[in-house]
């Protein structure tokens, strides 16, 4: 039980306060009596000092990031990784003439390696802009860009003229300028385009480019293979029947592909006049033998197959090939100029401006561009458009030979026979230049320039003044070719079966 507290203070706190009181009282008494035990008197301390020495703080401790990098001990000025007597140090000491020597070192060594950097960036860039032609399946553009890459750097090389190259174009650049030529042409273009940048030996071990060499030599096999049949049939020593029956002799044999045998009998068959139908026949082996392969031949036969439909009437097959065609290749002129033509055909004026639309926006800046736009306009009558379209071609491209043939076409649906001859005979002209000077012979070999310049010349005469620039090798042009070399449309003109405006403002659109 708690004990009752007293004034306050519990009995128990009291008595030991009491006891507490009595040993004080002893300690002082004995402090007084023993003078040897008391304790050295303390210094009085003034005043001030007590009060500041109870005021002053204990000393801050220093951030070692705030000492100065070189001595260690005294802070850094303001701005400054150094204290004030070590910067005033450092600016009264002289940087070593070898310390100059190597900050200038660095200085031409950093500006080197931009330089360098820099005239790296530019082929790249150039390379860059051909990968984006090539994802939009623009092969013509994107051969156009990667060509230039080559130039880029001949560029960057003269401007230092230095023998040797800063930077070069890699195999890199020029295996896709020959994918860019097989997408564009057909493998075995390709191949040629190659031999111009690596040996035989060294596209069999680029693996990309192997396949080119493969094309071509299965070609060239199958060419050796039938080379005497050929010959005969060219002769006259071989119908039709006696030189299919050799070809066919000719399967089986090694390193010999079925697919170009049927080939080259549909061309065999196209050469000695057979009907459409058994050309038509003879195209579908090859695409049967093409779905066997695993490898992609369409470029071998598609452009004859949607031709020989097109030309057979069947228009929604034709149709589908080139649509096919097209989604593969954004920059293929003939390709649309026949899907053009079809769509007219079939009353399909929106498939015909979609087409047209679509070729302008990816092919806005070639040649190829205002001959189509020249087509559309042709066919739907509109001379005067066609004409002024053509003459803004021919302005900017003068010597595109088909830009020429063209306007030739215009001028004989005007009536216009001088101009028309003219025109053809400026095609002529410039094929054979790019024959000539390039060794390309596309144009120059083009069934339709060649019928083209026959009628012109044919019509000149006929109904014509003969006023031309050119007129005296009218009788010359006429000579070189026989009826059976010339188109059914041409010799239907010159036959008078038919009309020029019948040929060209319906059915087939042109002269071949």
């Amino acid at each position: 039980m708690d004990k009752e507290p007293i004034n306050g203070i519990p009995e128990e706190d009291e008595a030991a306060a009491e006891q507490q009181e009595i040993t004080v009282g002893e300690s002082t008494e004995e402090s007084a009596e023993s003078p040897e035990t008391q304790a050295e008197p303390v210094p009085e301390t003034d005043g001030a000092e007590a009060e500041e020495a109870e005021e002053s703080p204990e000393p801050e401790e220093t951030d070692e990031s705030e000492l100065c990098t070189i001595c260690g001990e005294s802070r850094k000025a303001e701005d400054s990784d150094y204290c004030p007597e070590c910067e005033a140090a450092m600016l009264k000491r002289k940087i070593p003439f070898i310390g100059w020597i190597a900050g200038i070192a660095v200085i031409i060594a950093g500006a080197f390696a931009f330089v360098s950097a820099a005239l790296n960036c530019a082929p790249a860039l150039q390379s860059a802009k051909g990968d984006y032609y090539a994802r939009q399946k623009c092969w013509y553009t994107a051969f156009n860009e990667y060509s230039q890459v080559s130039s880029v750097v001949d560029e960057i090389t003269s401007s230092f003229g230095s023998p040797t190259p800063f930077v070069q174009a890699g195999t890199g650049v020029k295996a896709k300028i020959i994918e860019c030529a097989a997408e564009c042409t057909s493998p075995l273009e390709a191949y040629s385009v190659a031999q111009s940048y690596f040996s035989l030996e060294e596209m069999e071990k680029i693996r990309p480019l192997k396949k080119y060499a493969d094309f071509i030599n299965e070609f060239q096999a199958s060419y050796e293979a039938l080379s005497e049949p050929i010959n005969n049939m060219l002769d006259g020593k071989a119908n039709a029947e006696e030189t299919f029956k050799a070809f066919e002799a000719v399967k089986g044999q090694e390193n010999i592909k079925d697919i170009y045998i049927d080939y080259y009998k549909f061309n065999a068959a196209a050469y000695l006049n057979e009907d459409l139908e058994t050309q038509i026949e003879l195209l579908e082996a090859v695409k049967k033998d093409d779905e066997a392969e695993k490898k992609d031949y369409s470029w071998l036969y598609s452009a004859d197959y949607s031709s020989a439909l097109f030309n057979a009437g069947r228009l929604d097959e034709a149709a589908e090939i080139l649509d096919g065609v097209i989604e593969n290749n954004k920059t293929l002129l003939s390709a649309y100029e026949m899907r053009m033509a079809i769509a007219f055909a079939q009353n399909d004026s929106a498939k015909a401006d979609s087409l047209l639309n679509e070729f302008m926006n990816y092919n806005e800046d070639y040649d190829t561009a205002f001959t189509l736009e020249t087509l559309y306009f042709r066919i739907k009558g509109e001379l005067e458009k066609a004409e002024s379209v053509c003459l803004e071609g021919i302005e900017k491209f003068d010597s595109v030979p088909e830009l020429h043939r063209q306007l030739a076409l215009i001028y004989l649906l005007k009536g216009d026979y001088d101009n028309a001859y003219e025109q053809a005979y400026a095609a002529d002209q410039n094929a054979y230049m790019l024959y000539y000077y390039y060794g390309d012979s596309t144009a120059y070999n083009d069934p339709a320039l060649i019928n083209t310049l026959y009628l012109c010349a044919h019509l000149n005469k006929t109904k014509g003044q003969l006023a031309s620039e050119n007129a005296g090798y009218v009788d010359e042009i006429l000579e070189s070719f026989t009826a059976e070399e010339l188109s059914d449309e041409v010799n239907a003109i010159v036959n008078g079966e038919k009309t020029v405006e019948e040929i060209l403002s319906e059915g087939a659109y042109d002269l071949a």
